[in-house]
């Protein structure tokens, strides 16, 4: 999204409020995306992700960004076999997570995270870099086609602020549906954010509500119509 200018911290955050509302970041998923950001999820999304789609190895680490258990100076350690049989279960896909750590190798300066984001912001845009390369065709090979061959029914939280809908589900069905598919349904999900493990956190409790059972309940519904039943109607469940 760029560079935001302003004379104030305060001007600073007004411009970049309503840069992200132009992106389709609703005012109820910015109050969110405040956590997000506590919690240094985009972070370390990114930075996941990066290594991915760049289809390296942990020897070759994507601007810096490493993974290891740590011992008790924070040092890198090897992990034991007991821990390493709870990563299944107890950890979340990306670190940190169930023990293992995310260290950022660039970090330095009074914003320690920013150098290693700025790095990943250069190699999005860059054109003659072979790693770039590969990232930019790993992100277009994750492209889902707008003429599924499949029914297809997204479930979305309307204050998601990890994944926005305006960006990917509603944008998608909507996609599909120009496009003449009519065996796609969209589910909105009224105070649902990305993560159902945060809606008991003391800022969020009774303030949102889980996605999982409308997940649930859309599978279902999907599966009776796979068995010949009526496909599911658009929804918005409050």
């Amino acid at each position: 999204m760029g560079w935001v200018r302003g004379n104030t911290p305060v001007e600073q955050a007004r411009l970049a409020r309503g840069r992200l509302a132009m992106r389709g970041m609703t005012d109820d998923a910015q109050v969110w995306a405040g956590l997000i950001q506590a919690f240094d999820l985009w972070r370390a999304v990114v930075a996941g992700y990066a290594q991915a789609y760049a289809r390296v190895g942990v020897e070759q680490p994507v601007c810096g960004y490493r993974y290891a258990m740590l011992d008790a100076d924070r040092q890198p350690r090897v992990a034991t076999r007991a821990e390493r049989s709870l990563w299944w279960s107890d950890a979340s896909g990306l670190p940190p997570a169930a023990g293992v750590q995310m260290i950022d190798t660039l970090a330095e300066g009074d914003d320690p995270a920013l150098p290693g984001l700025l790095c990943l912001h250069a190699l999005r845009r860059a054109n003659d870099d072979p790693l770039a390369e590969t990232m930019r065709q790993s992100l277009t090979a994750t492209r889902a086609s707008t003429q599924p061959k499949v029914p297809v029914l997204v479930v979305h939280g309307t204050v998601d602020s990890l994944v926005l809908m305006a960006q990917t589900g509603q944008a998608y069905v909507a996609a599909a549906r120009r496009q003449a598919v009519t065996a796609i349904g969209f589910w909105e999900v009224r105070r649902a954010q990305h993560f159902d493990a945060f809606v008991n956190l003391p800022a969020m409790a009774g303030k949102v509500q889980p996605l999982l059972p409308p997940a649930f309940e859309a599978l279902d519904q999907m599966r009776a119509h796979l068995d010949g039943g009526p496909f599911p109607a658009d929804r918005v469940i409050d």
